[in-house]
């Protein structure tokens, strides 16, 4: 199934997946740890693509290992506060004082959010575009009317304000309709992102999209067709037809012959 801004969904999916490296630096860089920067790391590529890893796992299975590999560096933070005397760059790099713990779990939860936004946009873009064309897409943005207000008056309005005296010496100018293109139904957004849709992702996982067919188009081998085929191909048929035609023939014979006689033993017309 084709959807709508499918290059602009698979740009946000590389801008958010670059953002949380970027993010992991830094949390490195406030409290210099090696091991939550090497595990959220080296697990970071299977959130932007993660139907294309396991398509069969739900949205909660992704959400879980999210939390699970985010744990160790929230309970560090939580417990600890940020790693002093650890540093593996330069001096240089990074704050001038020591974080407190308020901004490493602000950090913390922000790459969490992130990462969960992330995992959703890929997963529903890609289970979208395996299923059928009558699926409807939960990221889709609903067309809304539109709801801006002006605070200057506009010409409706001065025309109506307008006295008598005034709009007689001054007559309104003619109200050209092709003046003011008309406006689009289509929404200007390319995403939306309600919490309502994630949660009842969690709650009740969709079903699995049907398995695109892999196997080959066997060749057309009916006698209309097998003219087209080249000779090599041709003789191979033909002779695996003439193969089955004696098989067939074979059992037939071998069916209607009569149940041959046992030597030594007594047949159905011999009397007992």
């Amino acid at each position: 199934m084709r959807i709508r801004y499918y290059a602009q969904r698979q740009h946000i999916i590389q801008s958010l997946d670059t953002l949380l490296y970027q993010l992991f630096t830094l949390s490195f860089f406030l409290s210099p740890r090696v091991w939550p920067l090497i595990c959220r790391s080296a697990t970071q590529f299977q959130f932007s693509r993660p139907r294309d890893l396991d398509p069969k796992r739900s949205l909660r299975f992704w959400f879980f290992l999210i939390l699970l590999f985010n744990a160790g560096s929230i309970w560090s933070h939580a417990a600890e506060g940020a790693a002093v005397g650890r540093a593996a760059v330069l001096d240089f790099v990074g704050m001038a004082h020591v974080p407190n713990k308020l901004q490493l779990l602000s950090l913390d939860f922000l790459i969490v959010l992130l990462q969960m936004a992330l995992t959703t946009i890929a997963y529903e873009t890609s289970y979208i575009m395996a299923s059928p064309d009558d699926t409807p897409d939960p990221l889709l943005p609903s067309i809304a009317p539109s709801a801006t207000y002006s605070l200057l008056p506009t010409a409706e309005d001065a025309s109506e304000c307008a006295s008598p005296l005034s709009s007689s010496i001054f007559p309104p100018p003619p109200s050209d309709a092709n003046s003011k293109p008309p406006e689009s139904d289509e929404s200007p957004y390319i995403i939306e992102l309600r919490l309502s849709t994630v949660i009842d992702r969690i709650r009740r996982p969709p079903p699995p999209a049907p398995e695109p067919e892999d196997g080959l188009p066997m060749p057309n081998v009916t006698p209309a067709g097998l003219g087209q085929l080249p000779d090599s191909l041709q003789r191979i048929v033909r002779a695996r037809a003439a193969r089955m035609a004696a098989r067939r023939r074979n059992n037939e014979e071998r069916e209607a012959e009569p149940p041959s006689r046992v030597p030594g033993g007594l047949g159905d017309d011999d009397g007992g």
